[in-house]
């Protein structure tokens, strides 16, 4: 008797460990998913100077849920890639949305980012899809950082859709590492 106590006993965890293992979250499934690696000259949107390219190409809703798990409501999504062919390391110094009238709109935070996706959920589950999501946002977003000679980063760019009918811009101050000298770039976002 006490064999089969045990038996169903053993067969239940099983099957409540297999029912639970059946189904991924989607949040965690995205951490796994990137964008597809690309030089800035290959976008749609492609501007170079003094051989340090920008390319931009907005990102689709599919493309969005693989990469977050879930839509991100009222913003919208731009691959973001920078390449530096020049001789010196660059750095990333400002990267702005800005009104047809060259004044910048407020930063968004990858907070209001997260909460737009809202994953949801309820208690320790709910723990762990915050903290996924967040650090997926964090590790795809668009960095500020330090490119050598020959290195490309690429980047998501989160922008507000009401800003996009009002004709917004990318503004981006690229800093020359020899020197302080800047470049600035503008490039439209539709």
């Amino acid at each position: 008797m006490r064999y089969l106590v045990l038996v169903f006993i053993a067969l239940g965890i099983a099957f409540s460990a297999s029912g639970a293992m059946a189904k991924e979250d989607k949040y965690l499934q995205a951490l796994n998913n990137q964008l597809s690696f690309r030089e800035a000259s290959s976008y749609s949107q492609y501007i170079e100077q003094r051989d340090i390219g920008l390319g931009l190409e907005p990102i689709g809703k599919d493309e969005v849920k693989r990469l977050f798990g879930k839509g991100t409501g009222k913003y919208r999504q731009f691959d973001v890639a920078i390449t530096n062919n020049s001789k010196f390391r660059i750095y990333i110094n400002q990267i702005q949305i800005k009104r047809t009238d060259n004044q910048p709109y407020p930063k968004i935070d990858l907070s209001d980012i997260h909460d737009a996706i809202d994953p949801g959920g309820r208690g320790n589950k709910d723990d762990m899809r915050d903290a996924a999501l967040r650090n997926n946002l964090i590790n795809k977003a668009m960095p500020h950082t330090i490119l050598a000679p020959g290195e490309t980063i690429q980047g998501i760019l989160f922008v507000r859709s009401k800003y996009l009918d009002e004709g917004a811009n990318l503004f981006l101050q690229i800093q020359n590492m020899k020197r302080v000298a800047f470049l600035d770039f503008n490039i439209p976002l539709n």
